[in-house]
């Protein structure tokens, strides 16, 4: 029963659902600009880098002054190289202790612990911690530096740290000065020469501060002998306390190039360096006192107040958090209830 001239064709069979070829996945739409670089802004990150920073710029000072101490040959000798090692030690390890701090907190702690007032306390921990440390290391450092620059300018032939060197220089001035070896360059190229560690402190202070002698007295015809418009009296040119000017620039150029002109014997009253035949204008005790007194000195005053400091914030810190939480704890206590029953409202009022 088809209609007359039309062909039906039965219907094809569709494929099972799960033959059927995958709809294509939609595309990722992607992240705004930055939206993956704020995502790793989390607070413990801000926390740590922040303080690390400051940390860092706090400890930078005391770092600088305890690298220099270290480089310098009056200091090591007379004071010696502990206390400006330990220095650096302590500020690099306050800022690696800060930050294992702060990431254990934050990685360990719970979350009901990880609030703001726990976190000001492991800054102020840490803060206090290394204030004290400061202060430990501040007062040493000051006086070993002061009772060396005593012994340097009040007793130097006979000082407790001046002695042996005095005595070492003694007999090294004695070979200098003999026949056979004062008009050579150095003292090294004389026969019978022995290096030692005196020999070496006292080389190094010669090249260090451009000085000469040690423990000995600067006459009368070296002081008089200066020029008219010397720059400096004779009293501070003959002491090495040339200002407060850095060592190996106590003089100007030209002076330390007319220096190394003269050659053969110092004149009257004023010593022969050992390692050299240049002429020099300072003295060797001079110029490491100098040293100690204004920058070691200096150093350890600047390790103290530092301290103090430190000490002060963290004090500070934790009165304004003491008193805020006072000022607050009145508005955050709930108001008692009023009881309902008239005789107990009577009773407790």
């Amino acid at each position: 029963g088809g209609v007359e001239g039309v062909a039906f064709r039965p219907a094809a069979a569709r494929p099972p659902i799960e033959a059927r070829p995958p709809l294509t996945a939609p595309a990722a739409i992607p992240a705004p600009d930055g939206l993956g670089e704020r995502a790793s802004l989390t607070p413990r990150n801000a926390l740590l880098v922040a303080g690390a920073l400051a940390l860092l710029l706090a400890v930078a000072g005391p770092v600088w002054d305890a690298a220099s101490l270290l480089d310098d040959p009056a200091f090591g000798y007379f004071v010696g190289s502990p206390l400006p090692a330990q220095t650096i030690g302590l500020c690099l390890c306050a800022v690696l202790i800060y930050a294992a701090a702060v990431a254990s907190f934050f990685r360990f702690a719970r979350d009901d612990v990880k609030t703001n007032h726990n976190i000001v306390m492991l800054v102020v921990v840490i803060l206090v911690a290394l204030g004290v440390a400061m202060l430990a290391l501040s007062l040493p450092l000051m006086q070993a530096s002061t009772a060396a620059y005593r012994d340097l300018f009040s007793n130097c032939r006979a000082g407790e740290r001046t002695q042996r060197l005095a005595r070492h220089y003694a007999r090294l001035e004695k070979q200098r000065s003999s026949a056979n070896c004062m008009n050579k360059d150095s003292i090294e190229l004389c026969d019978g020469f022995q290096d030692s560690v005196l020999t070496g402190i006292l080389r190094d202070l010669e090249a260090s501060y451009d000085c000469a002698g040690f423990c000995v007295a600067w006459g009368a015809d070296w002081a008089g002998s200066q020029p008219a418009n010397s720059p400096l009296p004779p009293s501070l040119i003959s002491l090495g306390a040339a200002g407060i000017a850095p060592r190996k620039k106590l003089f100007s150029a030209s002076a330390r190039a007319a220096g190394e002109q003269a050659v053969g014997r110092a004149p009257a009253g004023r010593p022969r360096p050992l390692f050299s035949r240049a002429e020099r204008r300072a003295s060797c005790e001079g110029a490491a006192g100098r040293i100690l007194k204004y920058q070691a000195v200096g150093a350890g005053e600047q390790l103290y107040w530092q301290g103090l400091i430190l000490l002060a914030v963290s004090a500070a810190v934790v009165s304004l958090k003491v008193g805020g939480a006072c000022l607050r704890g009145p508005a955050l206590q709930p108001a008692a209830k009023e009881p309902a029953d008239p005789a107990v409202r009577q009773l407790v009022f």
